[in-house]
């Protein structure tokens, strides 16, 4: 197989930028230390929030614990890692599955298969390395034929039931039980403050192809304290580089959006949601709102205002009475364990 396997992988990350678990795309918050990032979501749901006399939002909030399905949030660790992860993309003419091998620190294996529809398809494995950093990061290198990539992730491992994301049922291949979230927050020791970062980069001896967000959650008055005054503080920095590796050209923004928040819950009823007071379920046309009320579309280089506009949301869902890890849950946010091992061909 001749295609390049890592730009596949962004052809395949953008196609599904917008892919929905069950009625909707909800993107998930989790672990960092030093950069953060997150990704859209959108989580379809009829009706507004509605406020109680203290301000916040309980319209959505289940008061039978019994309905209520948590996860188990599992300490990340290099051993609770050291796995088969595979995440499917599915698109026009994509049908693909990325898998992350994980070993005993640092080995390591990138496998992309391809299932392509309208073309060529194949298998590329590649070994590289892995480590886990501060903050409950991981960062991923390995090279490809012509490139050398580089991934870091906030993550969180859980023990999930996760019915609208099925593994594929190709022969051989078998499931487990476990998740890995790559759109974690994790809280700052002695802090109101969530972390989260995210690095994409691909570099050939012709262009390098980067991209970075940052972002911070610091929540005042947090609903699982008091039941009034929550403050969102969501402060977001993003960098893109493109061009020869030489001297690429650098593109930044940073603002910080902050808004009242309202606790409800996810609309499966398995999460605790802090979201800004007031907006829906599916907030798309609020975000964007937000976006033009800080005037973002006119000051933010084209390239950085679509990594905001498309990863940044400030809806964050988490379990249990306090959390140390807030997540988002979109669909290309979840890794799937797999015990059985990648195929070596298709």
């Amino acid at each position: 197989m001749r295609r390049h396997a890592a730009t596949l992988a962004w052809i395949l990350l953008a196609a599904c930028s917008e892919a929905q678990i069950g009625t909707g795309t909800v993107d998930v918050i989790g672990n960092a230390s030093d950069a953060q990032n997150l990704a859209d979501l959108d989580v379809n749901a009829t009706g507004g929030a509605t406020p109680d006399a203290s301000g916040l939002d309980v319209s959505n909030v289940d008061q039978s614990s019994a309905a209520i399905d948590l996860l188990d949030i599992i300490d990340v660790s290099s051993t609770s890692l050291e796995a088969h992860w595979m995440q499917e993309a599915i698109g026009d003419c994509i049908l693909a599955e990325e898998w992350l091998t994980l070993g005993a620190a640092p080995a390591f294996t990138h496998t992309l298969v391809d299932r392509n529809v309208c073309g060529p398809q194949g298998v590329t494995a590649t070994d590289g390395t892995w480590s886990a950093l501060p903050g409950g990061s991981i960062q991923l290198d390995w090279q490809e034929q012509t490139s050398k990539e580089q991934r870091r992730y906030t993550v969180a491992v859980l023990n999930a039931t996760l019915p609208e994301i099925v593994a594929p049922g190709y022969p051989g291949y078998k499931a487990g039980k476990r998740w890995l979230n790559s759109e974690a927050f994790s809280k700052v020791p002695g802090t109101a403050t969530f972390a989260r970062t995210e690095l994409r980069r691909s570099e050939t001896p012709a262009a390098i192809w980067s991209e970075k967000l940052d972002v911070q959650v610091t929540i005042s008055n947090p609903p699982w304290r008091t039941r009034a005054g929550c403050q969102l503080a969501l402060a977001v920095t993003a960098e893109v580089q493109l061009g020869p590796p030489s001297k690429p050209e650098t593109k930044t923004g940073s603002h910080t959006f902050n808004f009242p928040c309202a606790l409800g819950k996810s609309p499966d009823g398995k999460w605790n949601r802090l979201m800004p007071q007031g907006w829906s379920q599916s907030p798309h046309s609020e975000w964007m709102k937000a976006l033009e009320d800080a005037n973002l579309w006119k000051t933010l280089p084209g390239q950085v205002r679509d990594i905001v506009y498309s990863r940044v949301w400030p809806v964050l869902d988490y379990e249990g009475d306090e959390p140390t890890t807030l997540f988002q849950s979109r669909t290309m946010a979840w890794w799937i364990e797999m015990l059985s091992p990648p195929p070596s061909s298709i």
